[in-house]
């Protein structure tokens, strides 16, 4: 990793390439990347005059670095991701012209995945730079070629995922066994913290605590479990925290009081949630209320930007509260229906040209940023006694029997608008339905899909295109 800054100046004049746009391999790849960029903000929530950090995949050349600057006025940092020795070659040679506050010195050249894993490569920069998350954006140039695997090709959010990954890779735990590196990560979990990104900062602490446990880390697990609204957890970390007996004691009795006000609140929306699903879903309701809640922790992700806007969709994203649903295995945290990002939803209900596809399909009733997001923006057509159909498909009934306590369905459950199967066999039975009936439309959106549910409906979809030749 370096920064343009320390490239340009430890490199020998050499011969220049022309001017910055020249160096990009059209006029036209410079403005769709420009359009890129402001989607990419768009996407996150926010203002163009907002964005202080892009992570940048697919840099060509020094034009994309000025035409950022002219983007977003108030950008402090560039983290340039994949960027390969012919590419540092032209920087050098015909280094970007800057205007505003930002300098050579602020854009940082991170290599390939060969050389260093990429998730502790970026831990490093975003540490180092003290970069805000919340005020990031990554942006994928229209022409790059990522070559980065599943980490950024996946998904043009990496922001959205980063953590999850880094803190399950056997290599970060090699990393962390340097003191350096160690450190570095407490800086981060530390910094994220403060941002408000406690998911993001439970998962560093939680990772730290595995590797060394001290009672400091404790102490932070136990705060970051703390501001995600989850008593139950912070009373099994305090043990852990080493405080004296009678200021632990005090802090008992605090988190005791409002673990019964939280589940006294529970159990209120889970019985209006029961009394709703028995309404519309008749069977549905009898099975919930016969099974027992998942042992899952509820977390609350405050101020999101994860709803779509209805008037125009992917024009303007809302920020909300979002309750999350987490596994805790092995001293690791488990999201079981983390949001997409706004902008797969978008383009996913976007890319339809024919309303023949633009039926929907939902992997689970816990997805509610998908199902919240498709029920807001309905795909309309003037032929006469047509619906837009969505199903959605719930194997796991004690999952959906956590969430209700969490989650007010009374508008997103509704028969005639969502066919839902539910419990073991669901999917079988999803897709049973579409090939029994040849002449039902496969769904095109599809959102938050089993890799079963994935290859069933492709599986229906190829024997169909067989059986129509």
């Amino acid at each position: 990793m370096d920064s343009l800054h320390d490239l340009i100046h430890a490199s020998p004049a050499g011969p220049t390439l022309g001017s910055s746009e020249a160096a990009c391999s059209s006029r036209s790849d410079l403005t769709a990347f420009e359009h890129e960029a402001v989607q990419a903000a768009q996407f996150r929530g926010l203002r163009s005059e907002e964005v202080t950090t892009v992570f940048l995949v697919g840099l060509d050349g020094p034009g994309m670095l000025e035409r950022l600057v002219g983007k977003f006025p108030a950008l402090r940092s560039v983290v340039a991701v994949g960027v390969d020795a012919t590419t540092r070659a032209r920087l050098v040679a015909s280094p970007p012209v800057f205007s505003g506050a930002l300098t050579a010195r602020d854009c940082v050249l991170v290599g390939s995945p060969a050389t260093a894993p990429l998730a502790t490569m970026l831990v490093e920069v975003a540490a180092d730079r003290r970069i805000v998350l919340g005020s990031s954006v990554l942006v994928v140039a229209p022409n790059g070629s990522t070559g980065l695997g599943d980490a950024v090709a996946s998904t043009d959010d990496l922001l959205h995922r980063f953590a999850f990954g880094f803190a399950a890779a056997e290599t970060t735990r090699t990393w962390l066994e340097q003191p350096a590196a160690y450190n570095t990560l407490h800086h981060w979990a530390t910094a994220l913290f403060q941002q408000r990104e406690f998911l993001h900062a439970l998962n560093c602490y939680l990772l730290l605590h595995r590797v060394r446990p001290l009672p400091l880390v404790a102490q932070q697990v136990a705060a970051t479990w703390q501001e995600l609204e989850c008593p139950e957890q912070v009373l099994e970390w305090l043990p852990a925290v080493g405080l004296p007996v009678e200021e632990e004691k005090v802090i008992r009795d605090e988190l005791a009081a409002a673990q019964r006000r939280q589940r006294q609140e529970r159990a209120a929306l889970a019985e209006a949630n029961l009394r709703h699903i028995a309404s519309q879903y008749p069977e549905l309701g009898v099975s919930l209320n016969r099974t027992e809640p998942a042992l899952l922790a509820v977390a609350w992700l405050r101020d999101l930007p994860w709803m779509l806007g209805g008037a125009q969709p992917g024009q303007s994203v809302a920020r909300a509260d979002y309750p999350l649903l987490l596994r805790v295995e092995a001293g690791q945290v488990h999201p079981v229906n983390l949001p997409e990002p706004p902008r797969a939803i978008f383009e996913a209900i976007r890319g339809l040209s024919n309303p023949l596809f633009s039926h929907a399909c939902v992997g689970q009733a816990v997805a509610v940023d998908a199902l919240l997001n498709v029920l807001r923006n309905p795909v309309a057509w003037t032929a006469p006694n047509w619906l837009q159909a969505i199903y959605v498909a719930q194997e796991n009934l004690p999952v959906l029997r956590r969430f209700i306590e969490a989650c007010d369905y009374r508008k997103l459950l509704v028969a005639d608008r969502v066919e839902l199967y539910w419990g073991p066999g669901a999917e079988r039975r999803l897709l049973a339905r579409f090939e029994d009936e040849r002449a039902r439309c496969l769904p095109g959106i599809r959102l938050g899909l089993t890799p079963f549910l994935v290859a069933g409906l492709e599986r229906v979809e190829q024997a169909r295109v067989d059986a129509a030749m």
